[in-house]
């Protein structure tokens, strides 16, 4: 079975190009059992070169890290890697697309951030975080960042202070 759901995450991902696994990830109840699989489609596609696919991914990343931690938990390094790769593209913000793609790059480093803080340089993470808001393309993410913020400044998590 598993090589088949792989089989079909890699079609999904390929014919659609916009089509994300995160719905699979939050809403299949056995999703879990498949995690081992979706994230290597995610983690690959994040760094694939059309900018849906990538928005999609960093999606699905952030999907994961915040409703199925434990299984990003592992990867966390590699998220951060990914995610600031995408934020320090010298095309990252160069049209509607590619900036998309990014403010889901930026948010998904957020969740990471929120959820497995542990995991992570929280300074140097938060700081990243921090230095790529506002958010400007995606309304729902920047709804998302804007307020994770916001939770941060009012408790005094010292990760969102950047000096």
């Amino acid at each position: 079975m598993g090589s088949f759901f792989q089989s079909f995450a890699h079609v999904c991902v390929g014919m659609f190009r916009g089509m994300s696994l995160h719905q699979i990830c939050l809403l299949c109840p056995g999703a879990d059992k498949y995690m081992g699989t979706i994230l290597p489609v995610l983690l690959d596609a994040a760094k694939d070169s059309d900018p849906t696919l990538r928005q999609c991914a960093a999606y699905g990343l952030g999907v994961v890290g915040q409703h199925r931690g434990q299984h990003l938990k592992p990867r966390v390094p590699e998220v951060v890697q990914i995610c600031a790769a995408i934020m320090s593209d010298p095309e990252a913000r160069s049209n509607t697309d590619n900036a998309t793609a990014t403010d889901n790059a930026v948010a998904a480093l957020g969740k990471v951030l929120e959820f497995h803080g542990e995991c992570v340089d929280g300074g140097a993470v938060g700081g990243l975080w921090v230095n790529a808001l506002p958010l400007q393309n995606d309304v729902a993410e920047a709804k998302y960042a804007h307020a994770q913020l916001v939770r941060m400044l009012e408790a005094s998590d010292a990760r969102c202070v950047v000096g």
